[in-house]
């Protein structure tokens, strides 16, 4: 007979027959109640910390009550088992290991956690952590080591997959391109804290990605990588020679404790606009602002939290007041021969009522595309000004008829989807940078940005391990077809819309089986 999880050694589990006990997790006759609807899923009263409320998605996922609010995944249990749970994602102070379950201890080992070297807590078992006593890597659900990308993020790829069928049904000559992005600081940092070479790193997440995208059943014709330097380095050779770049200098943050320059997400501190506390050095998740990092109130080194001191350095600058006004004719005609989403229309035009300013495309990092001229050799490219051009990149990898597709505006319409915070790289800085190379290329006829989709009463953040990643999703039990539904039933959006397991459910029980479901069955 399996013991009760909950109870010391010794303790039997309830007798099996007894409606609500799941097997090898049962807890015994004493301990609280289960849940009345779902057979395989333990349920406690309101108020008991550490246990569960009553299932809210019967067979799929419970509430810890705890926090009453987030679903959470056990600490003792692998990943995948529903409704055992114990923790929820949030932070909670005094819990070792945040519900992090170390992989080679059995399941059911109390404590049995490790966690990565940039999360507060310890491994509960050994007091140390990286776990000393078994040595196993990172398995810290808070830490977003282990973090694919966020249903808000999966949101943005899986829209444009509908049109995409769509354009096949019709026999339309049909291209969909996407891409793990791969420079820039980001991966840089991310590399630095988790012992790997950025190329490691990259090589482990575009296939975790591709798995997630595969299990959404997002069919790419090329799914690739930005980490092709030629066209972007094409590009920058004919803006350089048609004067469309500049030199200046450049004030920029420097640790002098790490002995670097800290780029973009190499610095957090206020944001000068909305006052955020934890605002990057390019832009702000908040508000939304791109921000230079010198302007940060209270800077702070994300490598050791030290107090940077702003030093002066020679950048390159892509000279958008010189490019404004072949930039304000083309969009002219794409808004009035295409379909730009009311959102992408309105942050573009902010941008050009607020005058175009030069922007600096390069950077003192390692991690990036080489820019190829003297005196400059030592730095890369900013990520956005590079990135962007890997859809070119990208398509040159799946074809060596790419400029069929991408220097042939006249028999090719371009599609691009993003979400919102998104668009002043595609709308502006992207546009300027093929416009000024002057060769040709095919130009967005039409954007389409997604509103920000909010986690319950928050916002999904990858570095505070708060709401659904694409991974997670697999493992909640719900059909990779109940997500796509719901995700696009969200669309389109004249605000912010957000995400709740409530409306999930709601959603799915009235929308698509009910309404949908019952009408395709009489049809049928």
């Amino acid at each position: 007979m399996p013991r009760c999880y909950r109870c010391p050694a010794g303790v039997p589990a309830a007798p099996a027959g007894v409606p609500g006990v799941p097997g090898a997790h049962a807890r015994c006759a004493r301990c609280p109640c289960r849940c009345a609807r779902c057979p395989g899923v333990l349920a406690a009263p309101a108020g008991v910390p550490g246990t569960l409320q009553v299932c809210q998605l019967c067979q799929v996922l419970c509430r810890c009550a705890r926090c009453a609010r987030r679903p959470c995944w056990c600490a003792r249990y692998p990943t995948g088992v529903p409704g055992i749970l114990q923790v929820c994602q949030a932070p909670m102070p005094g819990v070792p290991g945040d519900h992090a379950r170390c992989a080679r201890y059995p399941a059911g080992v109390p404590g049995a956690r490790a966690r990565c070297a940039r999360c507060p807590c310890r491994c509960a078992r050994c007091a140390r952590c990286p776990c000393q006593v078994c040595q196993v890597p990172c398995r810290c659900a808070r830490c977003p080591c282990r973090r694919a990308r966020h249903t808000c993020q999966v949101r943005q790829v899986w829209q444009a997959a509908p049109p995409r069928r769509y354009c096949r049904l019709r026999g339309w000559n049909t291209l969909f391109v996407c891409g793990t992005d791969e420079y820039g600081t980001a991966t840089e940092t991310r590399a630095l804290e988790e012992g790997l070479s950025p190329q490691q790193l990259c090589d482990r997440y575009h296939a975790l990605h591709a798995d997630v995208y595969r299990w959404f059943r997002i069919s790419f014709d090329h799914f690739g990588r930005t980490t092709t330097p030629q066209i972007a380095q094409d590009i920058f050779q004919r803006l350089l020679a048609r004067g469309f770049l500049l030199q200046d200098t450049l004030e920029q943050l420097r640790c002098e404790s790490c002995g670097r320059y800290l780029a973009d997400r190499f610095v957090e501190g206020t944001c000068p606009f909305c006052g955020y506390a934890e605002a990057r050095g390019d832009q702000c998740e908040k508000c939304g602002k791109l921000i230079n990092a010198v302007e940060l109130k209270n800077p702070q080194c994300k490598l050791c939290r030290g107090t940077p001191v702003v030093t002066p350095t020679q950048h390159l600058f892509l000279d958008l007041p010189k490019l404004e006004g072949p930039l304000e004719a083309w969009l002219e005609r794409s808004w009035a021969a295409g379909d730009w989403t009311p959102n992408a229309r309105h942050i573009t035009r902010t941008w050009l009522r607020d005058g175009l300013k030069p922007r600096c495309i390069t950077r003192d990092l390692t991690w990036g595309t080489p820019v190829p001229l003297d005196g400059f050799r030592d730095k890369v490219f900013y990520v956005w000004f590079d990135a962007p051009i890997g859809y070119l990149s990208i398509t040159a990898n799946y074809t060596d008829q790419w400029e069929r597709w991408w220097k042939n505006p006249q028999q090719v319409e371009l599609y691009n989807f993003m979400a919102k915070d998104n668009v002043p790289f595609h709308s502006v800085v992207f546009p300027c940078s093929l416009l000024g190379a002057d060769d040709n290329y095919t130009l967005v006829n039409h954007l389409i940005a997604t509103e920000y989709l909010n986690y319950e009463d928050g916002k999904f953040s990858k570095s505070r391990g708060v709401g659904v990643f694409g991974d997670m999703a697999k493992d909640t039990g719900i059909p990779a077809d109940v997500w796509r539904f719901y995700l696009l039933y969200l669309r389109p959006e004249g605000q912010d819309s957000a995400f709740s397991w409530a409306d999930l459910l709601l959603k799915n029980n009235s929308e698509l089986l009910n309404n949908l479901g019952n009408f395709i069955n009489r049809s049928g």
